[in-house]
């Protein structure tokens, strides 16, 4: 048994996305805000810096999902690479910061990852 799998859920979610693996873990926030990296629990952490040491060629991602507004919900994704020392430092993403990052919009229940947040 890998240590990856061993008593909790490592991702809220895996896939390929550009012929390369993909692992990520997600939150949602009501309104737009800091993104408190804290939110992220240790052995999520621990999980997306384990796939890269394992797969180098991974995407592990952080995915932010907020609503703004009526019609207006904002997807950033952000890779682990751009928040683990971030996270590591528990400095959060601050509201101005991301009202200046690309975020990929939500269109008919539909999320493109066209903008993905990289260091």
């Amino acid at each position: 048994m890998s240590a990856l799998s061993a008593t909790s859920r490592c991702f809220d979610g895996f896939g390929i996305l550009e012929q390369k693996p993909m692992y990520w873990e997600s939150k949602f926030s009501q309104k737009l805000q800091a993104f408190n990296l804290q939110r992220l629990e240790p052995h999520q952490a621990k999980a997306l810096s384990d796939i890269i040491n394992i797969l180098p060629t991974a995407l592990c991602l952080v995915i932010y999902a907020v609503h703004v507004g009526r019609g207006d919900t904002r997807i950033y994704i952000f890779d682990w690479n751009y928040l683990r020392q971030r996270y590591d430092e528990k400095r959060n993403v601050l509201k101005k910061e991301l009202e200046l990052l690309p975020y990929n919009p939500v269109k008919k229940g539909v999320v493109n990852f066209t903008h993905i947040i990289k260091g």
